[in-house]
């Protein structure tokens, strides 16, 4: 059952996923908050493009980023409505959308390309002063599990809402209806902390000596290829800050 819940990765061999969990996550750090600074057309059109490779480069269909990116409707309607009230500039409002749209596509390609194992490697080698293996791989997996939380989520609440199918289909009234949404959401929310802490339980285990391994080193070796990304990631994020 737990199998179902490891879903947000999307097996295959392409150069996203064979590139070194220690870069990917450094990656992700470094353009999530160098999007925090996009202000102008040019920022928006480098930040684009890195992106747009960086999803081609994955061989995952791009409709499933396409479909994916529904979930940050309601926030661009709010950046709308904020923007109008506060009288924003186009360009400023292009900024918001375009950094919205770079930081949840940017999350899914890391999430989408990484194993939840190697995301817990990736994490626990950044954890450089914590000298302890087991908080190590303790922080790195409950920082894990963060990214899982939103797809198991999903998961649980098309589960909950087809076992409630037929019920919503009936003639509601208003309160009996918010009060079947509310009861909806907090079943799956809870089921998704259960869940979770399975995952947990499972990870807890095959973590045992886990950052000690000789193989996970040659398995995960940084290469000149990752190097080479990471000072172009730093790069990118050096113009955008000071261009």
């Amino acid at each position: 059952m737990l199998s179902n819940y490891f879903a947000s990765y999307i097996p295959a061999n392409s150069d996203v996923h064979r590139l070194n969990p220690l870069f990917k996550v450094l990656s992700l750090i470094i353009m999530l908050i160098t999007s925090i600074f996009i202000s102008s057309y040019i920022d928006c059109l480098m930040i684009t493009s890195y992106l747009v490779l960086s999803l081609i480069s994955s061989d995952i269909s791009f409709k499933i980023y396409l479909k994916e990116i529904r979930i940050i409707y309601p926030f661009i309607i709010f950046v709308t409505f904020i923007n109008i009230l506060t009288q924003s500039t186009f360009v400023s409002f292009l900024s918001d959308i375009c950094r919205l749209i770079f930081i949840t596509w940017y999350i899914l390609l890391f999430v989408h390309t990484t194993r939840i194992s190697e995301i817990i490697y990736g994490i626990s080698k950044i954890l450089f002063s914590v000298h302890s293996y087991d908080k190590k791989n303790a922080i790195s997996l409950y920082i894990s599990l963060a990214f899982k939380f939103p797809s198991v989520l999903k998961k649980e609440l098309n589960r909950i809402r087809y076992i409630y199918k037929g019920r919503m289909k009936k003639e509601l009234t208003i309160k009996e209806k918010i009060d079947l949404i509310k009861n909806i959401y907090i079943q799956a929310f809870h089921n998704s902390l259960n869940i979770l802490e399975d995952i947990s339980e499972y990870f807890n285990i095959k973590l045992y000596g886990y950052g000690k391994s000789r193989t996970n080193y040659y398995l995960n070796k940084f290469s000149i290829k990752e190097g080479l990304f990471l000072v172009l990631n730093i790069i990118i994020f050096l113009i955008i800050i000071f261009y």
